[in-house]
Order: C-alpha cells, then structure tokens, then sequence
C-alpha cells in the first residue's frame, strides 16, 4: 500500500487501543488505487483540543501514520464497529425472541395442549418484551 492510501474496508473493534492499534482486515489489500475509484476530496473539518499528553499518546498509538490521519481511522472504525454492534445485538435479539416462541409451541404441543392465538400472542409479547435486554446480557457474558 502507497502513502496515502488506505484499505477501503475497516477492521471492526471496540476501544481506543485495538482501533488505534489495529491493522488493516487480514487477506484485505484492496486500496483506493487497485479498486480504480477516485478517492474524494476531504473538504470539511473536524477538530478537538486535547492536552499534551493526549496527543504524546495519539502520537505514539498512530505510529509512522500521522496523527490526523490514524484520529481519522480510528473515528471511522469506531463509528462502523457501534453500527455493527447495534445490528449485533437486533439480530440476536430476534433469535432470541423466536427460540423462546419456538420452545414454548414445541413443548405445548409435546404434551398434547391445545395450541390458541390468544396463547401464540401472550408468547409473542412476552418473548418482544424481553428481547433487547436478553441480547445485551448474552453479548456481554460473551464479552467478559
């Protein structure tokens, strides 16, 4: 990869040292330049103060990248990995929603009860109401 260019796909973590620290995706060397798409021109600015210590720190994080551009990277990854993240945790909690309505028709059947809509929709609300809060504790158990 030349100076100046970048992988066109990021790496996806969560803290600042793995995003500062980390490389592109294994296997992925695709560049700006070997995609032949014209890189846009960079014309707005985002900026924040920090004190000395805090740009010692970005300085040797960045490495040989300059410090404006590892902040960039590292902005970027952290914005793709929260989006992910937030995918994440809708897809499992759907799974998690549907196990839980699937296992309580499976076992109703099983003993030979009478499967009603009034029954299908208590299930429903019950596994919808909990979803979200169930997905959260499964990726943080995973997580720690």
């Amino acid at each position: 990869m030349g100076a100046g260019e970048r992988p066109v796909c990021f790496q996806l973590f969560s803290g600042i040292a793995a995003l500062g620290s980390a490389g592109p995706l294994q296997g992925v060397t695709t560049t700006v330049r070997e995609a032949g798409i014209m890189p846009r021109l960079r014309t707005r600015t985002v900026s924040t103060k920090v004190s000395e210590d805090d740009y010692a720190m970005f300085a040797q994080l960045a490495g040989d990248q300059k410090v404006g551009e590892w902040v960039r990277d590292v902005l970027f990854k952290a914005v793709l990995s929260e989006r992910t993240a937030e995918a994440h945790r809708t897809i499992l909690g759907e799974l998690l929603a549907l196990r839980k309505i699937l296992l309580n028709l499976q076992f109703t059947v099983a003993a030979g009860e009478p499967v009603t809509r009034d029954r299908m929709l208590a299930w429903i609300e019950e596994a919808d109401a909990d979803k979200g809060e169930k997905a959260r504790a499964r990726l943080s158990a995973a997580a720690g």
